[in-house]
């Protein structure tokens, strides 16, 4: 396995096949997943493609989604049984939730929980490494880092995982843990290092990048993240993904405000124009107050 795993193996270059369902977090974890492989030696094939890996990285945000999860699960697994070599990796939202069910599907190589997924390589090639983890039980960011972004235009830069609303019909605090941010030194890094590589255009993210630093002690939030992150050279345009209504500080409006650089768009969930609606789902807001944010 582990010949295998150095990118060539009887003198076959070896390849690797990702998949990526839901939300543009999967999409940048998949991205640094294979980054690591790139510089093992790999090529990056498409999922449809004969492979020597495929790694599915999965979301559970609806029936459909754990659906193709599973479909495509099945699709890499009938690789394995016409070459035996093969190995098979799942990780992601839903195989969090049903690593049992998953088990029954057929003979994968690794399930990887949702914050191992850097650790996928090392997993593969050290068997022996392998373990599944409860994710509440997790109180650190996992750190990824990526050198690219599978020739995308627009660099994604991960910054918070992890949810502590426990909205009453929603399955990610569950799937995604508790809140954890990375650390602001790690993300300008990664930042800069795009941004050298010739990104200019950027997007922060997170399961809910609102509640970026509260988790910390240093009174360093997304306002004070983005401050930094316009003076770095190369940067000429910052997105934001979704944030909470009710997550909208002032110090974060002043800043949208002044800022020359922040793309004057800002995606703020209404999950239903209904009071009573609202309080049932055990959403933090009202109409009103969403109204006023």
């Amino acid at each position: 396995m582990i010949s295998c795993l150095r990118g060539e193996f009887r003198g076959k270059k070896m390849k690797l096949a990702t998949i990526t369902f839901g939300c543009k977090v999967n999409q940048y974890e998949t991205a640094c997943i294979a980054d690591e492989f790139k510089q093992k030696g790999f090529s990056i094939v498409n999922f449809s493609d004969e492979a020597d890996v495929y790694i599915i990285n999965s979301c559970t945000v609806t029936n459909r989604t754990d659906f193709k999860s599973r479909s495509a699960l099945r699709k890499a697994l009938r690789r394995k049984t016409e070459n035996p070599n093969v190995k098979v990796v799942i990780t992601g939202c839903y195989s969090q939730r049903n690593k049992e069910e998953i088990a029954k599907i057929g003979d994968v190589d690794l399930i990887a929980d949702n914050n191992s997924k850097a650790s996928i390589f090392k997993m593969l090639e050290h068997p022996e490494a392998k373990e599944f983890v409860d994710i509440l039980h997790y109180s650190d960011f996992e750190e990824m880092n990526t050198s690219s972004m599978n020739d995308r235009t627009r660099a994604f830069v991960k910054i918070q995982d992890g949810c502590d609303y426990y909205c009453t019909y929603c399955a990610i605090p569950f799937a995604r843990g508790h809140s954890r941010s990375r650390d602001k030194d790690k993300v300008l890094a990664q930042i800069k290092q795009l941004a050298e590589a010739g990104y200019k255009e950027f997007v922060l993210g997170g399961i809910n990048m609102g509640l970026f630093g509260k988790d910390k002690t240093d009174n360093f939030f997304l306002s004070h993240l983005l401050q930094d992150l316009e003076k770095i050279k190369g940067v000429e345009l910052i997105r934001l993904s979704s944030v909470e209504p009710l997550l909208f500080t002032n110090n974060l409006l002043n800043f949208f405000s002044d800022s020359k650089k922040i793309a004057h768009h800002f995606h703020i969930p209404l999950q239903s124009g209904n009071n009573k609606i609202l309080k049932e789902m055990n959403r933090n807001y009202t109409i009103e107050q969403f109204a006023d944010s």
